[in-house]
């Protein structure tokens, strides 16, 4: 059962403060929408936005679970999945992802 005032609440104020978000929080919170099956367009835009800007900040762990998050909500935001794979490839290319980064993606 899932409390809708609750799950609003929580966009609102995501959405509110989402410039002051780490990396970690970005994709936490995307993996978190992914968990539950909450597409909300609105937190997922912002979220999109400012994950493009901070993805050079993003740990591996950061970067993968946010990739499998979009992949898991079916999100076709092609600007940001553009910029997840160029980020996973730099990386690829210069050693920093491990087999099981490389796997999940």
């Amino acid at each position: 059962m899932r409390h809708q005032p609750l799950f609003a609440s929580i966009a609102r104020e995501a959405l509110w403060s989402m410039s002051e978000f780490q990396p970690q929080d970005l994709s936490n919170m995307t993996w978190s929408l992914a968990m539950l099956a909450l597409p909300d367009d609105h937190l997922l835009q912002a979220l999109s936005w400012e994950s493009v800007h901070k993805l050079p900040n993003f740990t591996e762990q950061n970067l993968v679970m946010t990739a499998w998050s979009l992949a898991l909500l079916d999100l076709r935001d092609l600007r940001l999945l553009h910029a997840v794979s160029a980020e996973a490839v730099l990386r690829a290319a210069s050693g920093q992802l491990s087999p099981q980064h490389v796997s999940i993606l």
